[in-house]
């Protein structure tokens, strides 16, 4: 057994827990979750990439049985790095539904590491630990983010939200610029968007209740907080510009239909949700998670309940309230009706209730009284029967997923992230057979079988990261089995100009063959957001760097 009080005890704790997480989900293979196709096609189409000399895969070859498909463009790349180094290291010959699901194990693993220090700024060890086991174990985060949902994103963006809320306490606290927030920042971007948009309201709210009880302070402390927010920004420019700029070029209209639009899944709101089952499972996780802080908040003495009331309350409070009816107009008329699921303020509601569990473990241990020791019983009693209660939702996605590894893989994509020429047509059909457009993938592949039998003109056809190499049979039309994206540009062996369109049909690309082409190329070239977005990187390295030596430069800090 493993003491936490000698002065590498904690991080020896943690280890072992990191590598009981990566052979725990490892041995249960990636869950069949409701993302389970998507990151699985994701992963082995950018691994494929990877392979095929792309640093950074945006365009995946492999997706739509290879048609190829612009995920990547839009779709946080960070899970992927993860699952396609570290993980595949730890099984190179593993398949690829193990090798994901050991990159789950690492990422709930490294919440528990990054969460420590954040607690570490409140607790002592002991209930620091029991709190970072804790924020790993929530019954969101392992029961519906991972079981359930497949949701990697969310996953990997509670890695990354306890280093933005250190960064913040550094600040508010002692008044001291670090590299958490930015590093976290960059992080929480390149794993998922939406949860850094939210990251920016949550935050700003505890910031904001701060700020009111100190304001002869506030106007510095925003200062520093928006330099390394912009470091922070500029850090993960590559990958959120081109994203942001780009969505518009292809089916992104697929992502606010029904079923994922914000206020039709809004709790006491007098309506059904769009999946009364998702419902109610995200409602109970909620409901242990305000049982958890309340408890904790009420354990304490008063004396001592300030931070804790701006650090569990604020996050829980705001999150709480915003997942209900009462929050309708903000989801009707703001822009974090683009994140699309409201119970996505799950990762802050679960980043306090891992710091109540730290305080209900400090409580426990006899920092209370006799009433408060057994309220503190109480909560770290509900979290273990909380995601206990997730299992019947997920057991079923357990034990397909254990079934999957090793089967032939049929490589999909997302339908929103198809070109509108190619998409367009097929969500009309199955929205006309009264079907969403994102339940068409049927359709898609039944298209994409329908344009190999169309294509035409052509003796031989190559694929590779963002570009494809065409051989025609004679000068003249061309039609190639691949969906026309607005930004392909195509020459010929010589440098000559090749004008794409898609056809009128199936929105595939069509080309005229100039007279003695013996060669056709056609690629995306580096968009002017790509471009902008690789500088703001480069800026960011240099504001890192800059941040660094600022706080060598400063000292030590001051003690927890």
């Amino acid at each position: 057994m493993i003491g936490i009080r000698g002065r590498y005890g904690p991080q020896l704790f943690l280890l072992l827990f990191a590598g009981l997480s990566v052979a725990a989900l490892g041995a249960l293979a990636t869950p069949v979750g409701h993302s389970y196709i998507l990151n699985i096609s994701w992963f082995v189409a950018f691994e494929e990439a990877l392979a095929a000399g792309s640093l950074y895969p945006r365009h995946l070859p492999a997706l739509w049985e290879g048609a190829g498909g612009l995920d990547l463009y839009f779709y946080g790349p960070l899970p992927f790095y993860l699952a396609a180094g570290p993980a595949r290291l730890v099984c190179p010959g593993c398949a690829p539904q193990t090798v994901f699901a050991l990159a789950g194990g690492l990422l709930i693993g490294l919440s528990a590491v990054a969460f420590y220090p954040l607690a570490r700024r409140f607790l002592a060890a002991g209930p620091a630990l029991a709190g970072a086991v804790a924020y790993a174990l929530m019954p969101y985060h392992l029961g519906v983010d991972w079981f359930l949902r497949q949701a990697v994103g969310e996953v990997a963006a509670y890695v990354f939200v306890p280093l933005v809320a250190l960064g913040l306490v550094s600040v508010l606290r002692d008044g001291r610029a670090g590299l958490a927030f930015p590093l976290g920042l960059a992080g929480l971007i390149l794993s998922h968007l939406p949860s850094a948009l939210l990251a920016g309201h949550v935050f700003g709210a505890v910031f904001l209740v701060w700020a009111l009880a100190n304001r002869g302070r506030a106007l510095t402390a925003l200062l520093r907080l928006g330099a390394m927010a912009a470091i922070g920004l500029a850090l993960a420019g590559l990958y959120w510009l081109p994203a942001v700029v780009l969505l518009g070029d292809v089916s992104a209209a697929t992502l606010f239909e029904a079923h994922m639009t914000a206020t039709n899944w809004l709790f006491l709101d007098g309506t059904d949700a769009p999946d009364p089952a998702v419902a109610a499972v995200v409602g109970l996780c909620l409901a242990v998670a305000l049982l958890v802080a309340l408890l904790a908040l009420l354990s304490l003495p008063r004396a001592e309940r300030g931070a804790y009331w701006l650090w569990i309350g604020v996050p829980v409070g705001l999150s709480a309230v915003l997942m209900t009816g009462l929050a309708h107009p903000v989801w009707a008329h703001w822009i974090i009706d683009r994140v699309q699921f409201p119970w996505r303020l799950m990762v802050f509601v679960d980043l306090a209730a891992g710091l109540a569990a730290g305080v209900l473990a400090s409580t426990l241990r006899g920092a209370g009284g006799r009433s408060a020791r057994l309220a503190a019983a109480v909560g770290l009693i509900a979290l273990p029967l909380g995601l206990a209660a997730t299992t019947p939702f997920s057991i079923a996605r357990i034990q397909a997923g254990l079934e999957r590894p090793g089967e032939p893989m049929v490589l999909a994509g997302a339908a929103e992230y198809l070109p509108p020429a190619f998409f367009q047509p097929i969500a009309a059909a199955v929205i006309a057979d009264g079907r969403q457009s994102w339940q068409g993938l049927n359709d898609i592949r039944a298209a994409l079988d329908a344009a190999r039998w169309t294509a035409d003109g052509y003796t031989a056809l190559s694929i590779a990261p963002g570009s494809w190499s065409v051989v025609p049979a004679i000068s003249g039309p061309v039609i190639l089995p691949v969906p026309y994206w607005r930004h392909m540009e195509a020459r010929t062996e010589v440098g000559e100009t090749v004008d794409l369109a898609p056809t009128p049909d199936l929105g595939l690309v069509t080309f005229t063959a100039p007279p003695d082409a013996q060669r056709i190329e056609i690629r995306l070239p580096p968009h002017w957001s790509e471009r902008a977005g690789a500088g703001l990187s480069l800026l960011g390295l240099a504001g890192l760097a800059w941040l660094a030596w600022r706080r060598r430069a400063e000292g030590q800090p001051p003690p927890p």
